[in-house]
């Protein structure tokens, strides 16, 4: 794959020097530094730091769902820490299969087992600090495979999401329930919504209590007329009956759901109903699949998601990035949701030296 990160400009700062006792001092260190910090692997390799993973206090490595750029790619995995690289087999982590999906291994000091580890590894001691020296109008020509990156990112973490609150019968519907109605109250009314679909009574024959819902506190701030209750309370009375009827092998009938989907679009706008299959029934479904072991079903709903359109952009977006994206782009939801990650991972933590969408200085 085509390096997505042209390579950075190095400054003479050093990253102060800790001394590693143990390896507790090691992972203080780890957990001390900022997204966005860039590293020289000891084979010299470049790596920047995106997300530096979290504390495992189980069986298995010392950090879990670590992000690093490697290369101009984003890697996902684990980190182990070792005062010594030949810890790692003194350990038995060579023969663990919790530690296969390391992809980073920080040291205290070198030795000449560090060689023998598997992937790459990092001495924190006398790192270089890093500085890219940019300006946001030199973006780089493949954004869209950069974005493309950050919404698989987010595709992933949604899905997770939906396993780890998977429940049962009804509880299963609630959540869903409740995730559907907070999209409908988007503008400043999303509690109102969630709130409402947790009290919510429905059956087949009964539907729910209109008068319940033409009763809550509606905010219309920016509100398009679509968007007014009327036209939402339809919404959600069909929202309810479809989930109340929720069918456990959806997952693997796309065609069905999705004939559902285009009723729901014709009668309701696009506009809502392609952000209901962004953040709700398409990583639903794909959690489903993950519960049934189907990795083809997985695969698909992914594929539909990083396919939809919506008909129009997010504003904030659009005010930031629109010199460098097409009014196209700024409606495909793999570039939207990419944007969304970049924007968690970067922009709210004002890592903009490493920003993926900027071009940077040259390694010498």
């Amino acid at each position: 794959m085509k390096n997505l990160y042209p390579q950075w400009q190095f400054h003479n700062s050093q990253i102060a020097e800790p001394g590693f006792r143990y390896e507790c001092d090691l992972e203080q260190s780890w957990f001390s530094l900022s997204p966005g910090t860039s590293l020289i692997s000891m084979d010299g390799t470049k790596i920047g730091l995106i997300y530096p993973g979290n504390k495992n206090r189980n069986e298995g490595p010392d950090a879990k769902g670590a992000r690093i750029l490697v290369n101009g790619r984003i890697m996902e995995g684990d980190v182990e820490f070792h005062l010594k690289a030949e810890n790692w087999f003194h350990h038995g982590h060579h023969q663990n299969t919790n530690f296969d999906h390391v992809i980073l291994h920080v040291l205290g000091e070198e030795t000449e087992y560090a060689i023998l580890l598997p992937g790459m590894a990092v001495i924190l001691k006398g790192q270089p600090s890093i500085q890219a020296e940019c300006t946001l109008e030199e973006a780089v020509t493949n954004h869209e495979d950069v974005l493309t990156q950050f919404a698989k990112i987010r595709w992933n973490s949604l899905v997770i999401s939906f396993s780890l609150k998977r429940y049962s019968g009804d509880h299963w519907k609630r959540m869903l329930m409740r995730k559907s109605f907070s999209i409908l109250g988007k503008g400043g009314n999303e509690d109102t919504f969630s709130s409402f679909a947790d009290n919510i009574h429905y059956s087949a024959d009964e539907g729910f209590d209109e008068q319940q819902f033409a009763k809550l506190p509606w905010k219309a701030l920016g509100m398009r007329p679509s968007q007014r209750p009327i036209n939402r309370m339809e919404l959600a009375k069909t929202l309810a009956a479809f989930i109340s009827g929720w069918q456990e092998n959806y997952h693997c009938r796309p065609e069905i759901f999705k004939q559902e989907a285009e009723i729901w679009t014709e009668k309701y706008g696009k506009g809502i109903c392609t952000e209901l299959l962004i953040n709700v029934f398409y990583p639903a479904m794909a959690s489903e699949a993950a519960a049934s072991g189907r990795l083809d079903a997985i695969r698909l709903w992914e594929r539909e998601w990083t396919a939809l359109k919506l008909p129009y952009t997010y504003a904030k977006f659009k005010n930031r990035f629109s010199h460098v994206l097409s009014q196209k782009q700024l409606r495909s939801v793999a570039v939207l949701q990419g944007l969304k990650q970049l924007d968690t991972d970067f922009c709210k933590l004002r890592h903009c030296s490493v920003c993926p969408l900027k071009k940077h200085g040259s390694l010498d």
